[in-house]
């Protein structure tokens, strides 16, 4: 399990999903919300939910590879 290894790896790894689907979010969001900046602020909400996260509990979405079903709900 990755979240041993400290807070370092857990924003690398916070960072690499973000950058690969952050455009995807974005358009999720603003087809709900019709609203760029709401948009960005929503996202943004849920990747700081995601740094409070325990480190634990991400792992698990991570490794049984349910964070896309997290980050979309």
């Amino acid at each position: 399990m990755y979240y041993s290894k400290g807070k370092k790896l857990k924003k690398k790894l916070i960072s690499d999903i973000y950058k690969q689907l952050v455009p995807e979010l974005l358009l999720t969001a603003y087809y709900y919300v019709k609203n760029e900046e709401d948009s960005k602020d929503i996202v943004s909400d849920v990747f700081e939910r995601m740094l409070k996260m325990p480190e634990q509990e991400l792992s698990i979405l991570i490794e049984e590879q349910k964070i896309k079903g997290y980050l979309f709900i």
